[in-house]
């Protein structure tokens, strides 16, 4: 048996019961694992509530359910993420702007967040920004504690890596957070690089820790927003007496 520390500081010997250090049955391993993961999920919404997508109604209706693939690459991931286990390792989302990365990362998650899993869905900037508030409190433990959730959080989704710049400690610091995790815990990112950009803007190391035992999906297709934004200045056009091209006649 090995001992085990939660990030509320609580220790047990795995594999034995908490209380009286004899051998744990399936029911009492079912229900620490419960705990834990109910104890870790505090953590993570009392430091980053707002931030965490999955509380954002702008995001509700992103479920793998909700999702229409415009092309064959995201009928293919659609298909894969279905079938997709966390005892497979990280996810990666690569593609351009306004594809469904987002969507399908937001769906995958959400499904085992019901499940029960610990879970936070974060945007790369703001992950970034917490972690510097962080380091700036004069608050004991700030730190710690946010390294701590990203650290033990059961899967983590963080999307747009790479419009963050970061250069500077938080940025050393994320790389340590990403090496621990990887093996053990897995994350999902969404990004506009390709591999080798993300190598050059962000590091061999850290490429390497996020592409561990990763699970690769390169999507295609027309950017969503722009295809909305046409439609709309077609309708206005319309009414306002110009042709779908948006001449006036």
């Amino acid at each position: 048996y090995r001992v085990v520390s939660s990030p509320t500081n609580l220790i047990w010997t795995e594999g034995k019961c908490p209380k009286c250090s004899g051998p744990m049955t399936a029911e009492e391993k079912r229900r620490e694992a419960i705990e834990r993961s109910a104890r870790i999920q505090a953590d993570v919404d009392r430091i980053f509530g707002h931030w965490n997508l999955l509380n954002d109604e702008a995001y509700e209706h992103m479920t793998l359910a909700s999702f229409t693939p415009a092309d064959l690459s995201q009928e293919k991931a659609l298909k894969v993420l279905r079938e997709y286990r966390p005892d497979r390792g990280n996810v990666l989302l690569r593609g351009p702007a306004g594809v469904g990365k987002t969507h399908l990362a937001i769906g995958l998650i959400r499904i085992y967040s019901d499940r029960g899993y610990s879970t936070l869905a974060i945007k790369s900037h703001d992950i970034f920004n917490r972690m510097r508030r962080a380091w700036n409190s004069k608050e004991d433990g700030a730190e710690v504690a946010v390294i701590n959730a990203l650290r033990n959080v059961g899967i983590l989704l963080i999307d747009d890596l790479g419009i963050d710049n970061s250069k500077d400690t938080v940025n050393a610091k994320f790389y340590e957070i990403m090496d621990y995790r990887a093996g053990r815990k897995p994350t999902i990112f969404t990004t506009n690089m390709s591999i080798d950009e993300m190598a050059g803007k962000k590091g061999a190391a850290l490429t390497s820790r996020i592409n561990t035992r990763a699970t690769d999906l390169i999507i295609g297709g027309i950017d969503y927003r722009a295809k909305d934004n046409n439609v709309w200045w077609q309708e206005i056009g319309t009414e306002v007496g110009m042709d779908p091209e948006g001449k006036r006649p």
